[in-house]
């Protein structure tokens, strides 16, 4: 990556490290080796502390007012969570020091998710989307790479599994290659803004992630893709002369009619179509419910609550379980109804600003990814610690301030896509 140098930016350097850390998930998803994921994740976290103390100046809130003290508010509920993780009389699962660092400094799903809202006191000048399209170059390639070289394997897992074949080795060698793409798949809906092949490329990885989830069955995800799918041609659409947009419209109809006719007369998604619409999270999730007393529901149980649901004789966890794979219910459980609530508020709020009352594409992608992750809180959609919830955290930023939403795309593509990183 040539523009890694030593006169990087704050952002550059965070958005690298975070990048990095991407990488370190994607190598442990395709071999398992918690070494690798150790060293790359470590090398992550050097470029992001060196971002963090190149910031010399002022840490400002951006929100005002009312926003301002409830965004306070929503910090010190995250924080009260964290903490009263460590509060609890039963063994936590680290069953080593070296567990207690991997949950702590490598896993992007424990504690480091609820860190990423502070992404919003980075002032503005350091933000540059343009680092974030560049990162999208590399990661696009490497996903569609491993989808190629996997495509078999992957496939036939999955016939395996509709078949009702449960022993099957690398079921999840898929959605890591999916996974690894989609933090950066903001890049799609900003095709006003970059180069016409950069986008192109996008629109290729963020297929292929489609496609992987279908053959996979992971309903949520694919349900998710293909949403960012469809507003990323309603954007691309948006930003064309008015002369090019038909003949892009009619395009864009004859290749979803073919990928339609293709979905039903194909086998190779006959997983998804086996699970259809199965019903395999609301027990877990009213056992959740049920375990939990009055007080619990509205503050949660903090960050390592756990409630009784066994699912596998040999259950490491002997039964318990420490999270939902509903997004909403995990917000729940760790901190009740109450952080939940905050959660969708604080993002919901700046979210309808931008996609309403901006004068931009940009502030109404924005607004609309942060829109898409909040609806993916039912199928899954749990905070991540990664570039997603960085752009998500910056959207939340420039959705709110007017002075942003009040700029034209000429002046956003000046000031938010600058060629110089």
């Amino acid at each position: 990556m040539y523009y890694i140098t030593k006169s990087n930016t704050p952002f550059v350097d965070i958005c690298l490290g975070l990048f990095i850390h991407l990488l370190g998930n994607l190598v442990k998803g395709q071999t398992g080796n918690e070494i690798l994921l150790a060293v790359i994740c470590s090398i992550g976290w050097i470029f992001i502390i060196k971002g963090i103390m190149k910031i010399k100046d002022k840490i400002r809130n951006p929100f005002h007012n009312f926003y301002k003290q409830l965004f306070y508010f929503y910090l010190f509920t995250l924080l009260i969570m964290v903490i009263r993780g460590y509060l609890i009389d039963y063994p936590y699962q680290w069953i080593s020091t070296q567990g207690i660092i991997n949950y702590h400094l490598y896993s992007n799903l424990y504690i480091l998710p609820y860190f990423m809202p502070l992404i919003v006191f980075i002032p503005l000048k350091y933000i540059n989307f343009n680092v974030l399209v560049k990162l999208s170059i590399p990661i696009s390639i490497i996903t569609i790479f491993l989808f190629v070289i996997n495509s078999n394997e992957i496939i036939s897992t999955s016939l395996k599994l509709a078949a009702g074949i449960t022993q099957v080795n690398n079921q999840g060698i898929g959605t890591s290659i999916a996974s690894a793409y989609i933090p950066l798949a903001f890049t799609v809906l900003c095709a006003k803004y970059i180069d016409k092949k950069i986008w192109l490329l996008n629109c290729c990885a963020l297929i292929t992630a489609m496609m992987i989830y279908l053959i996979t069955a992971r309903r949520g995800n694919s349900f998710m893709t293909s949403l960012l799918l469809f507003f990323n041609f309603f954007f691309y659409i948006k930003s064309l002369k008015s002369y090019t947009k038909i003949l892009s419209i009619t395009i864009i109809i004859i290749l979803l009619c073919f990928s339609i006719y293709y979905l039903l007369n194909t086998n190779i998604f006959s997983f998804i179509s086996e699970r259809g619409l199965e019903d395999n999270r609301s027990h877990v999730d009213n056992a959740l419910l049920s375990q939990m007393t009055n007080w619990e529901l509205f503050f949660g149980k903090g960050l390592n609550g756990r409630y009784y649901y066994p699912m596998a004789l040999d259950d490491f966890f002997k039964g318990w379980r420490y999270g939902s794979e509903t997004g909403f219910y995990n917000l729940v459980l760790k901190g009740g109804y109450l952080l939940a609530i905050l959660h969708i508020i604080i993002l919901l709020f700046p979210a309808i600003l931008g996609i309403f009352k901006s004068n931009n594409i940009l502030c109404k992608a924005c607004g609309f990814y942060i829109i898409l992750s909040l609806i993916e809180l039912y199928p899954f959609g749990w905070l991540v610690f990664n570039l997603k919830f960085l752009t998500i955290w910056i959207g939340v930023t420039l959705c709110y301030l007017p002075k942003i939403r009040q700029l034209n795309d000429c002046a956003i593509k000046r000031i938010f896509f600058r060629k110089k990183i």
